[in-house]
């Protein structure tokens, strides 16, 4: 997930800068890419970590999640057409913003995942203690 959410933070950041066709398509390729991956590894965590009988509830608000970004997605488009290229709006602010959500998306799986890592040694270093549920 790490990986997807700095990929696309990449992708979408470097889409502030993009001034031809080539370099939208590349730079919004990389974001896809990212995006994709992200999403694959969270429902995978997902399904690693729900109790088995809840998954399809787990996994349905994975879901509502996707549908809030894309509703979103439409809020934000305010920010294109307030301004169009200007300062306080266009497509570079639009990017900007998606940037800053792609890196606290990244940010909070660091976290997350260092977490994991402090409480899998502890559990190594004592083999007798239970396996904590992050739930």
């Amino acid at each position: 997930m790490l990986v997807g959410a700095v990929t696309s933070a990449g992708g979408v950041g470097l889409l502030v800068f993009a001034r031809s066709p080539g370099a939208v398509l590349a730079f919004g390729g990389l974001m896809s890419i990212g995006s994709a991956a992200f999403s694959v590894a969270n429902w995978a965590r997902i399904a690693d970590v729900a109790p088995a009988a809840e998954a399809g509830r787990y996994l349905a608000l994975a879901n509502l999640g996707t549908a809030g970004a894309a509703a979103a997605a439409g809020m934000l488009g305010l920010l294109v057409d307030r301004g169009g290229s200007g300062p306080g709006g266009g497509y570079g602010v639009l990017f900007a913003v998606c940037a800053l959500l792609f890196a606290t998306s990244a940010w909070i799986v660091a976290h997350d995942l260092h977490r994991d890592l402090d409480v899998g040694s502890a559990s190594r270093a004592n083999p007798d203690q239970q396996e904590v549920d992050h739930a």
